[in-house]
């Protein structure tokens, strides 16, 4: 019996082992919603985002650094994770250590788990740029406390832009990076805090905790 956490997942098992093998699909469990939005209000022409994750070049944070530090905008980028790839955070530090950079970039570290939702509330929006992932604990978190997220297409949560909660791009597209992190600084007050409640009711829509037990219940029955 296999355990596949999506719909890909399940087909590149039936790719390697046919598509008679028992395969049940059950999704990782996240945490708790955030049951009352905390919202933090936003000026025109200000952003500060957050990068939660493991930092290597999967994760494409070069990307997210590039954008910031070439904006004209009043954009701040705090970083927070262990890192896993010494060689590219050495390169992610170059460009860091410029005079843009060193201004508007900050590494604060690694965030404890039961840290993680408090950390998310004080940041405008959330910024993954990976080159996939097969579910996003931190994604998820992040729109469960109404921030908008700058992710790849390779993610379970791929129809961010047609919810109002967010982008989802080509991995390695720069351009593109960069203009979803100016159309969000270039958000008014009013129009950020709708964003951020279609963020919040599109994840407790997308996320159906009852058939996910009943999932893992069958996947580990006898």
């Amino acid at each position: 019996k296999w355990h596949a956490t999506d719909e890909n997942e399940k087909k590149d098992i039936q790719r390697l082992f046919g598509k008679n093998c028992k395969i049940i699909v059950a999704p990782n469990i996240p945490k708790k919603a955030v049951e009352s939005l905390q919202p933090i209000s936003k000026k025109t022409v200000e952003l500060n985002l957050l990068y939660l994750s493991l930092i290597s070049a999967k994760k494409n944070l070069h990307i997210a650094i590039e954008s910031v530090i070439n904006s004209s905008h009043n954009i701040h980028l705090d970083i927070c994770g262990p890192v896993k790839d010494k060689e590219y955070w050495d390169e992610c530090l170059l460009k860091i250590n410029t005079s843009e950079g060193q201004r508007k970039i900050k590494y604060i570290g690694d965030v404890k788990p039961d840290e993680v939702q408090n950390t998310i509330g004080k940041y405008h929006a959330f910024i993954l740029p990976t080159k996939g992932e097969n579910y996003g604990h931190a994604i998820v978190e992040a729109l469960s406390a109404g921030k908008p997220v700058i992710s790849s297409k390779n993610i379970p949560w791929n129809d961010l832009e047609t919810h109002h909660c967010g982008f989802n791009i080509a991995p390695e597209d720069t351009n593109a990076m960069a203009e979803k992190i100016v159309y969000l600084a270039n958000l008014g007050n009013d129009e950020y805090q709708l964003m951020s409640q279609s963020a919040a009711n599109y994840i407790r829509k997308k996320i159906d905790i009852a058939s996910t037990i009943r999932a893992y219940r069958e996947l580990f029955s006898a």
